[in-house]
């Protein structure tokens, strides 16, 4: 499963929060997330007309199975004063860590029961 997600703040802190120091931060850029994540950097859109007028823009992509807890807690820990809204999929999200795992959990893709539907009960 791969999802869009999108951070929506005052500044480009969001960026160098997730992908670490060194001044430069570029599209394509990657990091593993604890638990079984990867995100990908895929730009900054910045309108200054807006509320807010930054959004950093990443590509969560996760494995079948994984446990979204963490990996929600991860990334609203380094979002933490930083970010002001969240959208997933161009849904808006609460900036809670509960919310982002509910969703995630919602987008993972159902088990398949070998017949070619939703398995289990």
């Amino acid at each position: 499963m791969t999802a869009i997600i999108e951070f929506g703040s005052h500044d480009v802190s969001p960026a160098f929060a997730f992908f670490g120091a060194g001044g430069t931060v570029t599209p394509g850029d990657e990091v593993e997330i604890p638990g079984g994540g990867r995100l990908t950097y895929l730009a900054h859109v910045e309108d200054p007309t807006r509320d807010v007028p930054t959004i950093l823009v990443v590509a969560l992509a996760l494995e079948d199975g994984v446990r979204t807890r963490p990996i929600a807690e991860w990334m609203l820990e380094r979002m933490r004063g930083r970010a002001v809204s969240m959208t997933v999929d161009g849904a808006e999200v609460a900036l809670d860590g509960a919310a982002l795992e509910r969703t995630l959990r919602e987008r993972m893709p159902a088990p398949d029961d070998g017949a070619g539907g939703r398995g289990g009960p």
